[in-house]
Parts: structure tokens; C-alpha cells; sequence
């Protein structure tokens, strides 16, 4: 979907001009994101790699879900977040965040790591991940 700049800076300014899920304030280069995904199509480049030896790709135009390519579906995300969302919609992202929370405790026994939450520079937060348009819209709605 080709958004005009108006719309685009429309969909910018949703959330107080900042990232809908950790809300940093965005830069010159941030991603419209679709909150669920579209998941497009990709196929394989023969006999191309890339530097890490995996398999080129190329888009084939196709989108397995084409009723998600609307401007209702979409939110700003900061290039950040976009990247870690990737193809998942909401649910799932939280529970990607959520995963990496609960591998912290996992990597505790790296010295470095020890030593940064001895010294109260790295914490565990086990509550759920709560996004910044679920906090915007609660404290725009009083």
C-alpha cells in the first residue's frame, strides 16, 4: 500500500508522534507498520547468499493475508521494534519481549552480567509488557 506523506504523518502523529509499542520519540527513519501482519510472499534466489551464508530472498507481490492491507491496520514503530515484530501480530510480540525478559535470568551466571545486578544496573521486570499505545490511549482518554 503507497501512503501519500499526509497519511504517512498521519500515522506518525497516532501516538504523539512516537513509536506505538516502546514509545520513543521517532527519528527520520521509522517504519509504518501493519498491526497484524500481512505476511507476503518471498521466494528463493538461486545460487545468491548472503555474507552470514543463508539464502537470498525476493518479495513476490503476493500477501497471504490482503484483508490487513488497510490504513486501519496500521500503527508507527520505531525501525527497532518493526525488526523484532517482524511478521507477528500484537499477541505475539509481547510474548517475544516476554521471552527475552525470562532469559535474563539464564545469562545471570555471565560475570558481567552478575556483577551489573549486584549493582542494581540490570533488573527482571516479570509483569507483562505493556505497550505505549495501550498507555497513551488510556492517559489521552481522561
Amino acid at each position: 500500500m503507497k501512503l501519500t506523506p499526509k497519511h504517512r504523518e498521519e500515522v506518525r502523529q497516532m501516538f504523539g508522534g512516537k513509536c506505538a509499542y516502546c514509545g520513543c520519540v521517532l527519528d527520520a527513519k521509522w517504519h509504518v507498520d501493519h498491526v497484524e501482519p500481512v505476511l507476503r510472499d518471498t521466494v528463493f534466489i538461486p545460487g545468491e547468499v548472503t555474507k552470514a551464508g543463508y539464502s537470498k530472498t525476493r518479495a513476490t507481490g503476493k500477501l497471504f493475508a490482503p484483508q490487513n492491507e488497510n490504513r486501519d491496520n496500521l500503527f508507527p514503530s520505531c525501525v527497532r521494534c518493526n525488526i523484532v515484530k517482524g511478521s507477528s501480530n500484537v499477541e505475539g510480540f509481547r510474548q517475544v519481549l516476554m521471552y527475552f525478559a525470562e532469559s535474563i535470568p539464564k545469562i545471570k551466571s555471565y560475570s558481567h552480567v552478575h556483577h551489573l545486578m549486584r549493582f542494581g544496573k540490570i533488573s527482571i521486570d516479570p509483569t507483562p509488557v505493556k505497550f505505549w499505545f495501550e498507555r497513551y490511549r488510556k492517559e489521552t482518554a481522561v
